[in-house]
């Protein structure tokens, strides 16, 4: 818990909670996107749990690709929608995939650190207003991760979405295949 000054009376704001039996971290973001503390399918920040074809609701069984119904297909922004955003359709109203500005803003307010947690490697998002942090879990056979945002990218072709890409401490943005496999980590409001 952290306390906020607001017209000289003391706030009690939490720094984490639950939506929907799910758990969230505050990282004081200027939206109030609150950030979940594990990826969809895993039960703690160090698991890199189920992954997905972009605005599919069932996590991928094996190392096949997928065609994606998707590709090809003109799409705007799947956030919120059950359909399509595998964080409201599996951890219910109110959590979301975060779209492509959340992750500006996370990337933006936040410091990251390439480390270990537990045995696993990643990288920690440090908040540069709070302090509080998430941590994304790297797939153990790889210096990388990516992670799906629910905005389509404005390649050519429509058949690809945008991604969160770290590898060790370089965060950007980039655009992926819709087919491909990626964890997601969702958001609430």
């Amino acid at each position: 818990v952290r306390a906020v000054i607001d017209n000289d009376a003391m706030i009690t704001v939490p720094s984490q909670g639950e939506t929907n039996g799910h758990k969230w971290v505050d990282l004081g973001l200027p939206s109030g996107t609150k950030w979940a503390t594990c990826n969809i399918g895993a039960k703690s920040s160090e698991e890199y749990g189920k992954v997905f074809a972009w605005s599919k609701i069932t996590p991928k069984q094996g190392d096949r690709d997928e065609w994606n119904d998707a590709q090809g297909k003109k799409m705007s922004d799947i956030s919120g929608n059950a359909t399509y955003d595998a964080a409201t359709a599996l951890w219910g109203k109110g959590w979301s995939m975060p779209t492509e500005a959340d992750f500006k803003e996370l990337m933006e307010n936040c410091t990251w650190e390439y480390t270990t947690l537990g045995r696993v490697s990643g990288c920690k998002a440090i908040s540069k207003i709070n302090g509080n942090y998430i941590f994304f879990p790297i797939q153990f056979y790889e210096d990388f991760a990516q992670y799906w945002s629910s905005t389509p990218s404005n390649y050519p072709g429509d058949y690809e979405s945008e991604t969160l890409f770290i590898y060790k401490n370089m965060i950007n943005l980039s655009s992926k295949n819709r087919g491909d496999d990626y964890p997601i980590r969702p958001v609430t409001k």
